[in-house]
């Protein structure tokens, strides 16, 4: 063999080994495309790592923000014509614009703040919105104010006070200082009693909460009233002249009722008594003066009603005056010039009635004028103060009647004899008018106090008892009777005249006592006749027992139904 042909079979085997190794190598190759390869394991951090910085987001990927919700402080708004406001709203973006809506008021914008100045009464919406969009609604209410409270109210009481009667009158006259508007509720806190004993030029002061709720045409008010409640001096006083006001009894129109004067010379007693018809209205008693100096009256008063039941408003004003008219219990009020002072302003419904009974002295200054007005609910009774009086309704239950000695009376009985007896309220004697020239009429004797001296006489050798009864003579009649020095009157129910002429008379029991043999014994009894009852009524003595007591009112021989003969109703 040559040397040529052993170096061509040592290529052949190397260039075939060169092969296989390039396919295996394209093999792997082609298989590493096919198989994704498994995923690393990460190492372990060591140390601090400083994150990557994150890209700046451009303007037009990132999103608009929702506008926020807006917050009003305070949310709903009261306040009267001419009084703004100011509300404050938070979460604002952007400027405010603010509407009304009805418009009863400018509004204004500074920055968050909203003022409201109102121009009409009325209820609005005041509507918000910022840049955003968004919005909120804050509630409007313009209306006058229930009442314009006082700060301050002196309470001056004269006589042997009764803690009820100063709490009473210190409640009335809270109410009065509150200066409320017709239609409004008056609500008032604890009226701390006075303390024991509360001597004549004594005082003490409290603090009474009161809140006027105003409804739906005011707003309402609160405020802490300073009551300071003194116990002045005055001296008992004896009127001479009636002022009774009963004409027109029933109440149809508005107007003045009855005007009179109180002078420094002349104490005088106002009766009023009055029904409504069937429209609500207002009794309203007034007391004004003209005098340019300082002017104090006195005034010792029982008020019933308003009630229905006409009756029993006559009888509680005129037992309620038999126990406070002995002991001066009354009240002083301070009148300035030309400012009246409103004593009472009583809302009456349908057929409703009341009774004031009152007597006057003036302590310093004067004349005093006491008007006695109706007024509709929302008429100001200013407005009719000075306007003439109302006509009549032709019964003539009115005028200025002079008391004096009237109603003193005595009675003498003695035992064994035939009974005796006066007769309050008769036509055929009746309290004299102060000038003959005047109108009107007073049968009943509405007003007056009777002073009934009883003596009882006893000609026997043994004791005998004595009774004072009372026998009604004109149909239903209600009665209280103030025996000698007692503090508590006595009251007999309603007790009614027998029903025909002939029918025998029905007395009934007022007290009674027992004479000695040979002796004699005197008492006293003050009497004064009920709006509502009728009369005549006859007072006396006897030494018969008289029924114990008035029988039911809606008894067969009771109060109701009345006897078929046409009886007087009221005064």
């Amino acid at each position: 063999m040559t040397q040529s042909a052993n170096r061509t079979r040592l290529v052949k085997p190397a260039l075939l080994a060169c092969l296989l190794i390039t396919g295996l190598l394209f093999g792997r190759a082609a298989l590493a495309q096919e198989t994704p390869a498994p995923e690393a394991t990460p190492a372990p951090i060591e140390g601090p790592v400083t994150p990557a910085p994150l890209p700046t987001p451009t303007s037009a990927a990132s999103p608009t923000a929702a506008p926020g919700p807006l917050q009003a402080n305070p949310a709903t708004l009261q306040s009267n014509i001419g009084v703004p406001k100011v509300a404050t709203i938070g979460g604002a973006s952007g400027a405010l614009t603010a509407t009304v809506d009805p418009k009863i008021a400018t509004v204004s914008v500074s920055g968050s703040t909203v003022t409201i100045d109102p121009t009409m009464n009325g209820r609005a919406t005041v509507h918000i919105i910022d840049q955003s969009g968004a919005s909120i609604d804050i509630f409007l209410r313009v209306a006058p104010n229930a009442a314009t409270i006082s700060k301050y109210v002196t309470v001056k009481l004269t006589g042997d006070l009764d803690p009820d009667y100063v709490a009473k009158e210190t409640t009335l006259q809270v109410r009065q200082a509150a200066n409320a508007n017709p239609g409004t509720t008056i609500n008032l806190g604890l009226i701390t009693p006075p303390p024991n004993p509360f001597p004549v030029g004594s005082a003490y002061s409290i603090g009474v909460p009161i809140t006027v709720l105003g409804g739906d045409q005011y707003l309402d008010v609160s405020d802490v009233m300073g009551v300071t409640v003194q116990h002045v001096a005055a001296q008992p006083f004896s009127p001479t002249i009636l002022y009774y006001s009963d004409d027109p009894e029933r109440i149809v129109n508005d107007g003045v009722l009855f005007r009179g004067t109180v002078t420094p010379t002349t104490p005088v007693r106002l009766y009023d008594y009055h029904e409504n018809g069937n429209d609500p209205r207002r009794l309203v008693v007034v007391l004004s003066t003209s005098s340019t100096s300082p002017t104090s009256v006195q005034m010792v008063e029982s008020f019933a009603g308003p009630n229905i039941d006409v009756m029993t408003v006559g009888h509680t004003a005129s037992k309620n005056f038999l126990i406070q008219k002995p002991h001066n219990e009354g009240v002083v009020i301070d009148l300035n010039n030309g400012a009246p002072f409103f004593r009472r302003d009583v809302s009456m419904l349908m057929q409703q009635g009341v009774a004031d009974i009152a007597d006057f002295q003036i302590l310093q200054g004067g004349p005093v004028t006491i008007t006695v007005l109706a007024a509709s609910p929302n008429v100001p009774a200013t407005t009719l103060l000075a306007g003439p009086q109302a006509p009549g309704d032709g019964k003539g239950r009115h005028g200025v009647f002079a008391l004096g000695a009237y109603g003193g009376e005595r009675i003498d009985y003695t035992v064994g004899t035939q009974d005796t007896f006066v007769t309050i309220g008769d036509r055929d004697q009746t309290v004299p008018k102060a000038t003959a020239a005047d109108p009107g009429a007073d049968f009943g004797d509405y007003g007056v106090m009777f002073n009934l001296t009883l003596i009882a006489h006893n000609p026997d050798d043994t004791p005998q008892t004595v009774y004072i009864y009372e026998a009604p003579r004109g149909g239903p009649v209600r009665a209280s009777y103030l025996l000698d020095n007692s503090v508590v009157p006595t009251e007999l129910g309603c007790a009614t005249s027998p029903p025909t002429a002939t029918s025998p008379p029905r007395r009934y029991l007022i007290g009674q006592f027992d004479v000695a043999p040979h002796g004699a014994q005197a008492h006293v009894v003050r009497f004064m006749t009920d709006g509502g009852s009728n009369y005549p009524l006859e007072i006396g003595l006897t030494s018969t027992p008289p029924e114990p007591q008035t029988p039911p009112i809606f008894g067969p021989d009771g109060c109701f139904p009345k006897p078929s003969a046409a009886l007087r109703t009221s005064p």
